[in-house]
């Protein structure tokens, strides 16, 4: 068997790594730093203290502040416009998922032509981008260990994956003081986020051994941790575990790709604006018993994660149906919300199958779905 394994960027982890994100830059040539965030960033003053950081290091910084979530490319654009007026030499992203894949984004458009969308065309040559450095404050995208980044395209109202040079990092500083304070909920979008990177990842076609361990162990840090972390944003134990679950199970993903579940994701928040992490929640119990009868042992490894006691004789549906109700248990225990809560409406579902059909996410899925398929999966979304 070959198998495809790519290296992750290099990682500063741990409890005040954030502290040496200027000793890093000046390490790695940065002069002149764009500092990429959101307005929640700026707010909690996390982004301030990283820039005053940067300063100390003898670095000049220039700051972007407007990411939105499910970054749109006219953001992109905006904020490479800036990027390119300003000469900087280094990009420095502070913040959650949709700052990641803004920042990866943008760096792509201080060394290669416009427009964003160009590059949605995995086939089209990019140059290097800048020195980019990236520090999640959530755990759950991974993102900073990945080369995909997710941009909105606003044309066709859906999101693209692109990915290249640009979009993998010099260095990652992962740092679990910064999701301190964070709400229960986002902490639980997030941490069923790295979930289904873990679980697509175990059943993705694209599987290999290296990712198949990652995956196992993310997952039994995620069923161990996250429901503390939940209920107490300052256990510094259960954010550092989950911190680290998230960034593992990014690597896992990263040779292997998501599949289905993340293309429904995908495509329910790109319509419906539901945070990612849910959607991905919700898919990956119907994605479980789907793929169940195709990589059952893969499936079984899941449930095992968990800490299930799984019958080796039990058929394909019945492993599939335990896992999935196992996951949908855990997800009640930490609080995701259902999609009726979220209000988005089921007789939209059948509209939204083509979309889901086309992303690029469910060509890794270990077993092609039909149309007729591929909605029962959305509708069973619902089953929560």
């Amino acid at each position: 068997m070959i198998v495809n394994i790519k290296p992750s960027p290099p990682m500063i982890f741990g409890a005040g790594a954030s502290w040496r994100t200027g000793m890093v830059a000046r390490g790695l040539g940065i002069r002149k730093a764009l500092c990429i965030y959101d307005q929640g960033m700026k707010d909690t003053g996390i982004a301030g203290r990283i820039v005053e950081n940067l300063k100390a290091a003898g670095i000049q910084v220039v700051c972007y502040e407007g990411v939105q979530p499910d970054p749109p490319d006219y953001i992109i654009h905006e904020a490479a416009t800036f990027a390119n007026e300003e000469n900087i030499d280094g990009i420095i992203g502070v913040g959650g998922g949709s700052v990641m894949d803004a920042t990866k984004a943008v760096n792509i458009l201080t060394t290669n032509p416009f427009p964003i969308t160009k590059y949605f065309d995995l086939g089209v040559v990019q140059k290097p981008g800048k020195v980019l450095i990236l520090i999640p404050t959530t755990a759950g995208t991974g993102s900073e260990v990945t080369e995909f980044a997710i941009v909105t395209d606003t044309l066709n109202n859906k999101k693209v994956a692109t990915l290249g040079p640009p979009t993998i990092a010099n260095q990652a500083i992962i740092d679990p003081e910064l999701l301190l304070g964070m709400p229960a909920s986002l902490t639980a979008a997030c941490g069923m986020d790295a979930f289904a990177h873990a679980a697509e990842a175990l059943t993705s076609s694209g599987m290999n051994p290296l990712s198949d361990a990652l995956a196992q162990k993310a997952i039994s840090l995620i069923v161990d941790n996250l429901p503390a972390a939940v209920k107490d944003n300052n256990d510094i134990t259960a954010l550092t575990n989950m911190s680290f679950a998230a960034t593992i199970a990014g690597t896992a993903f990263n040779s292997t790709v998501t599949h289905i579940g993340h293309a429904m994701a995908h495509t329910i928040g790109a319509f419906y604006h539901i945070p990612h992490g849910v959607g991905c929640a919700l898919a990956l119990p119907a994605v479980m018993e789907f793929v169940a009868d195709t990589v059952p042992e893969k499936v079984r490894q899941i449930g095992a994660a968990m800490g299930l006691s799984l019958d080796k004789g039990m058929a394909h549906a019945e492993l599939g149906l335990a896992v999935a109700d196992a996951i949908r248990e855990f997800l009640r225990k930490i609080g995701i919300p259902t999609l009726e809560e979220l209000s988005v409406q089921r007789e939209m579902m059948a509209l939204l199958v083509p979309a889901v059909m086309s992303d690029m996410s469910s060509y890794f899925s270990p077993k092609w779905g039909s149309a007729e398929q591929v909605y029962y999966l959305m509708d069973n979304m619902y089953k929560y």
